[in-house]
């Protein structure tokens, strides 16, 4: 017998990109709060890879280790945990960058950053990292402020 069900009726290989509002990603600076992407979107491919997991594993063991850090460290233990931190940075936009399709972000004088990071991987090299790690736990589906503020 052959198999007459519809092309339509079959599964869907993977999920398709989502479009969320950016209202939520917030950036502190001098004690404030501000929101760069109100009314701006990222259009994603939902999912972290197995790398990015691991990469949000070793970024939240390196917290404690930043917030270790005072006047007494030596240089070379502030060193060690800046190296790991801008290496962790690093992977995290080689990790996001993919997943993110497309977008409507503007940067910091309000000029559209073009390209999604899949076409320019480059451009999240633009970003601050609070708004690099907004991307992260999107693509992992937190999206409100809330559950990224614990």
């Amino acid at each position: 017998m052959a198999n007459t069900k519809k092309q339509t009726d079959a599964p869907p290989r993977w999920p398709e990109p989502l479009t969320l509002s950016s209202d939520s990603c917030d950036v502190d600076y001098g004690g404030r709060t501000y929101y760069p992407h109100q009314g701006e979107t990222v259009t994603f491919i939902p999912g972290l890879t197995v790398a990015g997991m691991l990469l949000i594993t070793r970024l939240a063991s390196l917290g404690p280790a930043m917030q270790a850090l005072d006047s007494d460290s030596t240089p070379s233990e502030q060193a060690a945990v800046m190296a790991e931190f801008g290496a962790v940075v690093k992977d995290m936009s080689d990790i996001v960058a993919p997943s993110i399709v497309g977008w409507t972000w503007t940067d910091r004088n309000g000029r559209p950053y073009g390209k999604s990071p899949a076409e320019d991987p480059g451009v999240l090299n633009r970003l601050t990292v609070s708004e690099l790690m907004y991307l992260t736990l999107v693509l992992r589906g937190e999206t409100e402020p809330a559950e990224r503020k614990g």
